[in-house]
């Protein structure tokens, strides 16, 4: 497999939240010298993650990291097509929206979701037939993997607290390492 280029999609992890330099993320640390494109912003939902997926535009060459976030956030489509944030657990929200969505979802039913976004990414990325890795950097989402669902994620939580980024919550540089050591085994 020639890669080309590195895409990545996830949320602050994977775009480096907490390191000096981007460069330092895990992403660039796949491949020397290739092209790295990070689509990753903080506090992503899974189900984001996914929405950013299909509307990328991939090409031939292309290696796919999708970096799935915790389980309990959440986004809610508007009608004007503006995207509303929410968290399941540890953010008091009153707002109406929120409350309706928070009677209906839970932290499993959250867990569920997200391996059916991560088994559509897969299926998707078969179809342009693009080699893509998964990871996940919350271990609850091991706790809720439907038996039907057969997509490999690699499990990086362990290795997320070798060290800590400079804001004190981030995994740091020896961590982002251990990610793209993990990933480079699993090409």
């Amino acid at each position: 497999m020639e890669i080309k280029r590195i895409v990545a999609f996830g949320a602050s992890i994977t775009k480096g939240t907490g390191l000096n330099d981007v460069s330092q993320a895990y992403p660039y640390l796949i491949k020397s010298r290739t092209e790295v494109i990070i689509n990753a912003e903080g506090g992503r939902s899974n189900l984001e993650i996914l929405y950013e997926v299909l509307r990328f535009k991939f090409k031939q060459g292309d290696l796919v990291l999708i970096g799935w976030g915790p389980v309990q956030r959440d986004v809610v489509f508007g009608k004007d097509g503006s995207l509303a944030r929410y968290y399941a657990v540890g953010r008091p929200n009153n707002d109406e929206l929120f409350l309706k969505w928070a009677y209906v979802h839970d932290e499993p039913d959250m867990g569920v979701r997200a391996w059916f976004y991560a088994h559509h990414a897969d299926s998707y990325m078969k179809t342009l037939n693009l080699p893509v890795r998964h990871a996940c950097f919350d271990g609850r989402l091991y706790k809720y993997k439907p038996n039907y669902i057969d997509v490999p994620v690699l499990d990086l939580e362990g290795v997320a607290g070798l060290d800590i980024g400079n804001d004190n919550v981030h995994p740091g540089v020896e961590s982002h390492k251990a990610f793209a050591d993990l990933i480079k085994m699993s090409l």
